[in-house]
């Protein structure tokens, strides 16, 4: 009898098979993110939109330059906060066993409030908060800063965290502006949901800070309780 012969399956052809979801790093996830916008080859008025938002960016960072040189001090049209504020418990005597105060001095809202941010007269501020003190650092930053709340980016952090009435597994960076500075043209925007993994306690993903450097190359930056210097911006803050 004959035996029926066996063919191997012809291969496949197409694209290379690539990495499984969740091994990209968060900055790869946004550079392939930017790339796709890219290659989707906006239409003439989008890119028109994206060369006058360009040109405006400019126009406004030397503005920026010459009205502090004017007043003798230099002012930002771009300011990155992470406050180290205090989260109040319900007993400071035996409620600070989880307390940012076991690891680093935090301040009231009221005292950092005090120390207003050297902003121009258009300006983009950008905040770290906790979920828990959301309606606090608004109210601080418009009431006492004359900044107007517009959006905000979410950290989501890998693995749980704590919290008295939902988990915490994420941080909020809320955007703030005054004036009239120029915002990210059509087809540039970023995703509002990050994931990124944590780092050193307190520390904040390099993501959203090259995000930032991205979206306003040439505006004067600065960050404010900074934990280390950063190229091409001012930095304050007690441990830089």
């Amino acid at each position: 009898m004959v035996q029926p012969t066996t063919t191997s399956p012809p291969k496949k052809r197409g694209r290379p098979p690539t990495r499984k979801k969740g091994a990209y790093t968060p900055a790869e996830k946004m550079r392939r993110y930017r790339q796709r916008l890219k290659r989707s080859r906006p239409d003439p008025k989008t890119h028109a939109k994206q060369q006058r938002r360009a040109e405006r960016e400019q126009a406004l960072a030397a503005a920026t330059l010459r009205a502090a040189q004017a007043l003798g001090t230099k002012l930002y049209g771009v300011i990155y906060l992470d406050p180290a504020s205090r989260f109040e418990v319900w007993s400071r005597a035996s409620g600070l066993d989880r307390a940012a105060d076991n690891h680093y001095p935090t301040e009231i809202w009221e005292d950092i409030a005090a120390r207003p941010p050297p902003a121009a007269k258009d300006c983009v501020l950008v905040c770290w908060s906790t979920r828990a003190q959301l309606a606090t650092t608004i109210r601080m930053v418009e009431d006492r800063w004359g900044f107007a709340y517009k959006t905000c980016f979410v950290w989501g952090k890998d693995g749980r965290g704590t919290g008295y009435i939902a988990i915490d597994n994420c941080e909020v960076l809320l955007v703030f502006s005054r004036g009239s500075p120029v915002w990210p043209a059509p087809g540039t925007q970023d995703l509002a949901l990050i994931m990124a993994p944590r780092g050193a306690r307190s520390a904040k993903p390099e993501v959203f800070a090259e995000m930032i450097e991205r979206l306003w190359p040439n505006t004067p930056k600065l960050e404010m309780f900074a934990r280390k210097e950063r190229p091409g911006w001012d930095t304050w803050g007690n441990e830089v």
